[in-house]
């Protein structure tokens, strides 16, 4: 069997196989983790704000962040800078 080394633990292994007839350890029978040094970041997963495709579909923070304008004056206001 092709097994894929799991480097975070998360349950998916990177593009980095082995053969063998048991799963050894560190190695994961499902691949296609996108971030195999982040435990938080495997296919599926939900979507954070944290600056990682949590979910491997190529974005980061998909929907989950604003945009915020600078209030120099203190009124509530923000103007946006360009």
């Amino acid at each position: 069997f092709t097994f894929y080394a799991d480097g975070d633990g998360d349950g998916f292994g990177s593009q980095v196989t082995t053969v063998a007839c048991t799963l050894p350890d560190g190695f994961s029978d499902v691949g296609g983790d996108c971030n195999d040094v982040s435990a938080l970041a495997f296919p599926g997963g939900d979507e954070v704000c944290d600056t990682l495709d949590n979910n491997c579909d190529g974005a980061v923070d998909e929907g989950l962040t604003f945009t915020f304008y600078a209030d120099g004056d203190g009124d509530g206001f923000g103007s946006q800078v360009t």
